[in-house]
């Protein structure tokens, strides 16, 4: 599906936003360093600039920390786990393949 065709997660531009949900300018999913199948997941299903709790959660959950989040609803905290999970998944996968190689 071409870029242009793809339709936002959600209308980000329109609503207007409290303090604690507004997006950071210039702050995209590429910028927490995530592999590359799940940052094109990430944009086939519609999101394109991480929510305040997921650019703060999904770098803590990467480097294997527990987490306890707190957000208001539709913020994107059921993304961040299915984020940090697909991401090990996908690592795991791939550091299996180089040491089977060995």
């Amino acid at each position: 599906m071409a870029a242009s065709m793809r339709r936002a997660a959600h209308d980000i531009e329109t609503r207007k936003r409290t303090e604690d949900v507004l997006l950071a300018e210039g702050i995209d999913f590429g910028s927490l360093l995530l592999s590359q199948a799940v940052l094109e997941g990430l944009s086939s299903a519609g999101f394109q600039k991480p929510s305040p709790i997921q650019l703060k959660a999904i770098p803590l959950g990467r480097c294997g920390l527990d987490l306890i989040v707190q957000a208001k609803s539709g913020t994107g905290k059921t993304c961040v786990f299915v984020t940090i999970a697909l991401d090990s998944l996908v690592l795991e996968n791939a550091s299996t393949q180089v040491s089977g190689n060995t």
